[in-house]
């Protein structure tokens, strides 16, 4: 038989094992969840829906990704349905001028180019073909 001293240390120990495994699950779940989440809806609306909520979740005090204007360096086409975000890359011309560079990609199941995405292209609903020199509205992904 275990003494009652012991006993009340194996209970101590299983107790503070315990809180760290649950303090470990409470820091690391919201990292858990945004890789689930990723992998189950499109990386483009993830950024623009799921990571808004669950950043207000955190207690976050702006999760909203900021927007702008550029003018499109090619042509877009998005779907008339519905509103669609495009990956581009933005940059600066010497002028001044933000340009939003639309990236090759194969939709919300292609991460690899989403990865190089620096923003989004808004191109809304009922709208079809942008064109190059279009002054379009983006949403700026987090670096």
């Amino acid at each position: 038989m275990k003494r009652c001293g012991q006993r009340r240390e194996e209970t101590v120990r299983h107790i503070k094992s315990h809180d760290r495994q649950d303090r470990l699950q409470r820091e690391s779940l919201p990292d858990v969840i945004l890789d689930v989440v990723a992998q189950f809806v499109g990386h483009d609306h993830f950024n623009l829906f799921a990571r808004k909520a669950i950043l207000a979740m955190q207690g976050a005090k702006d999760p909203t990704l900021s927007e702008d204007w550029a003018v499109l360096t090619r042509v877009v086409k998005g779907a008339v349905a519905r509103e669609s975000y495009l990956p581009a890359q933005l940059s600066t011309t010497e002028a001044g001028l933000l340009t939003a560079a639309p990236l090759k990609w194969g939709g919300s199941s292609d991460f690899v180019g989403f990865v190089r995405a620096t923003s989004l292209i808004i191109v809304p609903q009922n709208t079809g073909v942008l064109e190059a020199g279009t002054k379009v509205r983006i949403v700026r992904l987090p670096q």
